[in-house]
């Protein structure tokens, strides 16, 4: 749905400016979310064809814990258990929404990250509670589709794991996009009413409480371990008190033979977690370089951020740090004129880099590669590139 919304409103708000004009222009959103269920459907089918051509087997069932070697599983669908036995066991399954006290999600008007792909029509005012990577991805998809937004964050900035110069020019980007941001402020409860949700605001200030309605309400407040059936406990499998699992650097828990990868962050931690774990389980060393795994904000302009940010190296060294804007300020398209890029740079250690511009995250591999050859910072500065291919 990103790449969809951001043609839309390109055609919209951008194209006159080359002379490109449309009559009616519309959106079907049935047709839209067809096209979305689609490509996940062909992409499951590529997943299961790579499966049977490696000899993998895939169960859709609910599993359970029952020793080191044994996992029992209902099968979806079917009253058979069964149980299947393996050298190791390796615990797979990634997080799930949380949610706030006093807020009852129901997919329908009150709405998790997963329930806000699937509208059965585009909301008049969406309300965003939380202003992080997905609250943001989310919001955009649905502005650029005709919403109200409204985002409400406790803290006063968005994306607080971000860059901070980059989160305020994010910031101003998606305000001049039509956000409202309600920043400092906490959602005390979610009630349903007819046609519309009555939220209960409180300002973190002394300030009166505030009341805000909406037609659909997002809660995306962070991701929890989705850990809980499993069977853990009784098989001495330690967890924190939020339920994350806890691992040593190679991935073992507390019981032998069970080891844990994911967490958190979206999946391309997973993968690289999983391929480093076969890996060791092959006996093959492989050091896991966290530092040099991108994150990324699905925006417009993306925003996307490689190692460090520059008030973890300013915290953690007494050396300067400093930056480094590459490329001149294109003028020939208006897909450019938001682009702020920024290298943060420290000594001669291999770079970590925050960048923000349309398409940027394109480029992050180059940035990634950097820090996982520990190419110092003057060696990744010397590369040339293509001219920028947006011509007039």
């Amino acid at each position: 749905m990103l790449e969809p919304s951001e043609r839309y409103a390109a055609a919209q708000h951008q194209f006159g400016e080359h002379g490109i004009l449309f009559k009616e222009l519309s959106v079907d959103l049935r047709r839209l979310l067809g096209h979305k269920e689609s490509v996940v459907d062909d992409l499951g089918k590529g997943i299961d064809y790579l499966f049977k051509k490696n000899g993998v087997t895939r169960l859709v069932c609910r599993g359970r814990l029952i020793d080191p070697q044994t996992v029992e599983v209902a099968l979806s669908g079917r009253a058979e258990v069964r149980r299947v036995q393996g050298r190791c066991i390796v615990i797979a399954t990634g997080p799930h929404s949380a949610s706030l006290p006093g807020i009852q999600v129901d997919e329908r008007r009150i709405i998790s990250s997963t329930g806000a792909l699937s509208f059965d029509r585009v909301p008049d005012h969406l309300v965003v509670i939380g202003a992080g990577y997905i609250d943001l991805v989310l919001g955009s998809v649905w502005r650029r589709l005709g919403a109200e937004v409204t985002v409400v964050e406790y803290l006063d900035r968005i994306t607080p794991d971000m860059d901070g110069e980059l989160a305020a020019q994010l910031h101003k980007a998606l305000q001049r996009k039509g956000f409202k941001f309600r920043l400092g402020q906490k959602v005390l409860a979610a009630r349903l009413e007819q046609d519309h949700v009555a939220l209960e605001i409180e300002p973190a200030a002394d300030d009166p409480r505030e009341a805000l309605t909406a037609d659909r309400v997002l809660v995306a407040v962070g991701r929890r371990p989705h850990t809980e059936g499993l069977g853990l406990d009784a098989r001495g499998v330690r967890a924190d008190p939020n339920g994350q699992i806890l691992v040593d650097k190679g991935f073992r828990t507390s019981v032998e033979g069970v080891y844990v990868i994911g967490g958190a962050m979206l999946a391309h931690k997973a993968s690289e977690e999983g391929i480093a774990l076969l890996e060791q389980l092959a006996g093959q060393h492989r050091h896991l370089n966290y530092n040099a795994i991108p994150a990324v904000i699905y925006t417009w302009p993306e925003v996307g951020s490689v190692g460090q940010t520059e008030e973890m190296l300013k915290e953690a060294t007494t050396r300067r740090c400093w930056r480094w804007s590459f490329g001149r300020r294109p003028k020939t398209s208006p897909w450019l004129v938001m682009r702020i890029p920024r290298c943060r740079r420290r000594s001669r250690r291999p770079p970590s880099q925050s960048r923000a511009a349309p398409c940027m995250c394109d480029n992050l591999g180059e940035a990634r590669a950097c820090r996982r050859i520990e190419r110092t910072s003057s060696a990744s500065a010397a590369p040339s590139h293509c001219v920028w291919p947006w011509c007039p």
